[in-house]
């Protein structure tokens, strides 16, 4: 019975010393969520850009879905904000995206009741959102209301957003709103 007794101890022994189970080893590389975006085909297609881009968190899809040189967003008419950019271009998205993306954990951005019309050489989009930011498991902000886009095909690029138009639809805080809320963060 003492060699039995001997063997588990000595096997122990041997064991921890061949593996040191309090080593710490490399870590592991920080998983960086891969999205397959849809290519840029239709107005909708954009729309689903964004709402992907920011569910990442990444700038580049989300900026290149602007029309470069035109990009304008329009803020809801009825709010009453002072030091808001006017006119507000794709400079001031990049540095909203920045501010937002900086200090949110989470971004679920949803888009319903989506129509499209042709107009000119592009298309008006008419769409409802909801944006909700904070954790997922605590409490969340929503900024909701409708948009009027117009998107063009840039001939091979994609469609684009050309204008951004902001609405209220409740008594709930905008788009517009955290636009302004993020530059007076800065």
């Amino acid at each position: 019975m003492k060699w039995v007794i001997s063997a588990v101890a000595w096997s122990f022994v041997l064991g921890t010393l061949a593996c040191n189970p309090f080593k710490t080893g490399e870590p592991y590389p920080p998983v960086i969520p891969r999205v397959k975006y849809p290519v840029a085909a239709s107005p909708r297609s954009v729309l689903t850009i964004l709402k992907l881009a920011m569910s990442v968190k990444e700038y580049a899809p989300y900026m290149d879905r602007l029309s470069s040189d035109e990009f304008s967003f329009v803020r809801d008419p009825f709010a009453i904000l002072e030091g808001f950019p006017n006119p507000y271009n794709k400079t001031h998205e990049q540095q909203f995206l920045s501010t937002l993306y900086a200090n949110s954990d989470t971004l679920i951005l949803r888009w319903s009741n989506i129509v499209t019309v042709p107009e000119g050489d592009g298309e008006a989009v008419t769409a409802d959102y909801e944006l909700a930011i904070g954790d997922p498991f605590a409490e969340q902000t929503i900024y909701e209301g409708k948009v009027e886009m117009l998107m063009e095909d840039d001939n091979g690029g994609g469609w684009g957003i050309v204008t951004w138009e902001d609405f209220r639809e409740s008594s709930g805080q905008t788009w517009t709103t955290l636009r302004a809320s993020a530059f007076a963060l800065e």
